[in-house]
């Protein structure tokens, strides 16, 4: 028994020695994956902060305003939005580069004429520019610009720049609370540093590394073992962005390093010395206590091994006997298993089935069902255009009527479609921010927005829900557009989108000041094929809101409206929170 514990423990020896050398260079391994991987977050960040700039910029590059030349009304415009994104200020250039509006400045004060330092690069260009860090001509403080054009007639009228204070970039890098000895820093496409977390009153305004400047060079993101700016041996990673070639790059000084890796590294090694000799004080004893009762539970083990059913006895050894009873209730839930398992895929089985004649169902929806009325629609116009001169007026008509019919019902088609589709999924529900959803939709709803004149006002406060990002943007789209649509003829069109918190999930609200909802119709109107207005007046099939509340539905809500005649709407929903714990 002594020689077979000695046997047993000297592999056991040996690889606790080869573990303790190798974690020297696992925790390396991690302290490096660590670090890029904070450098990526934080390079999403800034880009996520970049592009919400540019969607501010791009919603004012639509403004009237601007091809009215009213220039003051725009400067109350843009000072609005400029608060809202926390900006410095919003500068309107012309094609000289001579400002037009600074939101800095009063309107009608004297602007600067002389372009920017990067006018070079965003003269005629049609797509947004993010500057590199420069000194503001007004501030004298270091900045970064964010530019987009202004597009009329397929070309540049006007070029729209958001400033912001390099102080803001350095905001985000304190936000990620980094371990007091590492070092981050963000650096601008030209390799300056526009932010960084050690010192930026010294090295905001300076070039960052020959090392790092020749890595990403050479790679969008890697590891490096440099010097950083004040000289202290680093390991640093970075990730560069491919759009706006800036890069985040984060480190920690290789002291530290190597001192926490030999401390790991010593607690490791010691920790294995102990185990090992107490392993070998109690190895031979507990060697002879065990072998006994652990023979005995082989024929249990192999009774399990064929499927049979296995009964617990007592073996004079308290682990031993909790083993076998073990065993015995590992039987009885492999038998009960297996009998769920047969059951399981009999349902799984039910569903595929089901789910392929959905499938089928769709296809026929999609195809066969509207193959007839494209033929309709076909020969209707050929009697129009061979025999509509042979018709009189209510001929004509008629011909009409059926060409919108066999339309309309097309449209109701590829609407039980797309309401056949709600749910059907293989995407699970994940963490998905509101405010992006809601952004999303007012993007794909500009155009009807722009033309309706229609005010858009949106919480600053939307919430982080669970469920698919896709179904809750058409949710959204949705809701909107019924409010441009069902809008009042004789107010600008007022659309309101809120949430609050109610338990475990968010009621989100639209509101508008269209022309309202008799309460006997505010559970008809989500009925498939429910109207309450003339074709003729409102077009639409009326399955909209049906949708809507299916995807609500879907995402274990309920949906309800509020409304009067003539005072507006109030659509409600709930989601389900993403962080909300029971």
């Amino acid at each position: 028994m002594a020689v077979l514990v000695l046997v047993c423990l000297i592999p056991a020896w040996l690889f606790g020695v080869f573990t303790s050398v190798s974690t020297y260079d696992r925790d390396r391994r991690v302290v490096e994956e660590t670090l890029q991987t904070a450098a990526r977050l934080q390079l999403a960040l800034l880009e996520r902060k970049m592009a919400s700039v540019e969607t501010a910029l791009h919603a004012l590059s639509l403004s009237p305003h601007l091809d009215q030349g009213d220039f003051a009304a725009f400067h109350a415009e843009a000072q609005a939005v400029a608060r809202y994104a926390q900006a410095l200020n919003i500068v309107v250039l012309n094609r000289a580069g001579a400002q037009l509006v600074n939101t800095l400045m009063p309107v009608g004060a004297a602007l600067p004429t002389q372009p920017p330092p990067f006018f070079a690069a965003i003269a005629d260009r049609p797509k947004p520019f993010l500057s590199d860090l420069f000194i503001g001509p007004v501030t004298g403080k270091p900045l970064i610009a964010l530019t987009v054009p202004a597009i009329r007639d397929g070309r540049v009228a006007f070029m729209i720049g958001m400033s912001l204070d390099a102080g803001q970039l350095g905001a985000l890098l304190t936000e990620a609370r980094f371990p007091p000895d590492w070092v981050a820093a963000i650096i601008d496409g030209a390799g300056t540093i526009a932010a960084g977390t050690r010192a930026p009153e010294r090295f905001v305004g300076q070039k960052t590394v020959p090392d790092l400047l020749d890595a990403r060079a050479r790679a969008a993101a890697g590891i490096i073992e440099t010097h950083a700016v004040d000289g202290l041996p680093t390991l640093a990673a970075f990730s560069r962005s491919a759009q706006s070639g800036w890069t985040v790059a984060v480190g920690v000084p290789r002291d530290t390093l190597e001192a926490q890796l030999r401390q790991t590294l010593l607690h490791s090694m010691m920790v294995a010395v102990v185990v090992l000799v107490l392993a070998l004080l109690l190895a031979r004893w507990l060697g002879r206590q065990i072998s006994g009762p652990v023979s005995a539970l082989v024929p249990l083990a192999i009774a399990i091994g064929h499927d049979e059913a296995v009964s617990a006895r007592p073996l004079g050894l308290r682990e031993a006997d909790e083993v076998a009873a073990a065993l015995a209730r590992a039987s009885a839930l492999i038998r009960q298993r297996t009998t769920e398992r047969d059951e399981a895929h009999d349902r799984e089985s039910g569903l595929r089935h089901a789910n392929a004649e959905l499938e089928q169902f769709a296809y026929i929806a999609s195809h066969d069902l509207r193959e007839p009325l494209r033929m309709i629609s076909s020969y209707i116009g050929l009697l129009a255009q061979r025999y509509g001169d042979r018709l009189d007026g209510d001929g004509r008509d008629f011909l009409e009527f059926a060409r919108d019919g066999a339309k309309r019902m097309d449209r109701m088609v590829l609407d039980l479609l797309e309401l056949s589709r709600v749910g059907r999924t293989s995407e699970e529900f994940a963490p998905v921010a509101l405010a992006d959803i809601v952004a999303s939709a007012l993007e794909n709803l500009a155009l009807t927005i722009a033309e309706c004149q229609a005010a858009i006002s949106v919480a600053h406060d939307l919430p982080v829900v669970t469920g698919l990002a896709g179904e809750l943007e058409r949710l959204v789209q949705n809701l909107v557009a019924n409010a441009l649509k069902y809008r009042h003829p004789d107010r600008t069109p007022y659309i309101a989108i809120a949430a609050r918190r109610e338990g475990a999930e968010w009621v989100v609200s639209i509101a508008d000041n269209g022309i309202g909802i008799e309460p006997e119709f505010h559970e008809r109107i989500f009925g498939i094929f429910q109207r309450l207005h003339a074709r003729d007046k409102y077009e639409g099939s009326g399955i909209g809101l049906a949708i809507s509340r299916k995807i609500v539905e879907h995402h274990g809500g309920r949906i309800w409206v509020e409304s009067a005649p003539g005072g507006g709407t109030t659509l409600f929903f709930t989601l389900p929170d993403a962080g909300f714990k029971a």
